[in-house]
């Protein structure tokens, strides 16, 4: 049997091989924690003071949960770009399920 024919099956049987392995935790992540996600916001912009708030005395839930209630709440978005107008009657029920985990 010549080289040439194995090659083939044993390259696919690795690739197999690969793709069985269970991921490692920083390929499922989150690659961020939610402690350095909170940390990395501007505790300058005063819209989001209440989360800085409770991120400082250490409630990392109700931070989390007042980030997200700022984020729904919020009308235009917080950069100095062109500002796209938000459709009051937009289906938002896939970005509520990101918010709430579910994919």
């Amino acid at each position: 049997m010549s080289l040439r024919i194995l090659i083939g099956p044993l390259v696919a049987f690795g690739a197999l091989l690969v793709a069985a392995e269970p991921a490692s935790a920083a390929e499922q992540g989150p690659r961020l924690s939610d402690e350095d996600m909170l940390g990395s916001l501007d505790p300058g912009f005063p819209a989001l003071s209440q989360v800085i708030t409770l991120q400082k005395r250490g409630d990392i839930s109700g931070a989390l949960s007042a980030l997200a209630a700022f984020v729904r709440a919020r009308e235009e978005p917080a950069d100095f770009g062109q500002k796209a107008k938000r459709d009051r009657n937009a289906d938002a029920s896939r970005a509520e399920s990101v918010l709430g985990h579910r994919f």
